[in-house]
């Protein structure tokens, strides 16, 4: 039975960073692509950081119940950007397979696979845990041209403060019911290296 492996936390964490390391070393993992409509960065694929489609492809995938796990966000400049799994990807996954998705689209994927049996796949996830003043240092020295500072702030505290604020009780339902561990991305790349290694 392959492994779906979401990888979540905060922006700037170094989630794009951590996949792109797991699929470069070990070739037992692919990627899931999600699909996406919010504009392309210049350095982005189609096919590879994400599936750009139209806010009408969206629509009509939630309309035929194709849109798994959708994230809308309104954005600084007024504008809603959405994120779903296409459900086909999860029905033909073969192989262990990795993705970055936020938590709640973890709990809406849970959901998902909980309410379809016939899909066979195992779920786990890992929240980075990445220190703030790692996330800051990214923030300042970004490549990302195109990205606007005060949503990139939005979405840090958003995630700082809403999201990723954990007590010991969340941690420990997290683990238990949901199968989600708060990693470093070392501790990360040793717990996936070991499970293949492992069998």
């Amino acid at each position: 039975m392959p492994t779906l492996t979401i990888i979540m936390g905060p922006t700037f964490s170094g989630k794009t960073t951590l996949l792109k390391n797991i699929l470069t070393n070990n070739k037992d993992f692919q990627q899931l692509i999600t699909n996406t409509t919010r504009p392309k960065r210049a350095n982005e694929k189609n096919g590879i950081d994400y599936y750009f489609v139209s806010n009408q492809q969206y629509t009509a995938d939630k309309q035929n119940d194709i849109a798994v796990a959708p994230r809308t966000y309104h954005v600084q400049s007024g504008d809603y950007w959405h994120y779903y799994i296409n459900a086909n990807r999860l029905k033909e996954l073969k192989h262990n397979t990795l993705m970055i998705t936020d938590l709640q689209g973890y709990y809406d994927t849970f959901d998902y696979l909980k309410a379809h049996p016939e899909i066979k796949i195992k779920l786990q996830g890992f929240i980075l845990s990445t220190n703030l003043m790692t996330i800051f240092k990214r923030v300042v020295s970004s490549d990302r041209n195109d990205e606007n500072p005060r949503e990139t702030l939005r979405r840090l505290y958003d995630d700082e403060f809403n999201v990723f604020n954990f007590n010991d009780l969340d941690i420990q339902k997290l683990k238990d019911k949901y199968n989600v561990q708060i990693k470093s991305p070392r501790e990360i790349l040793n717990t996936l290296t070991e499970d293949n290694i492992n069998g």
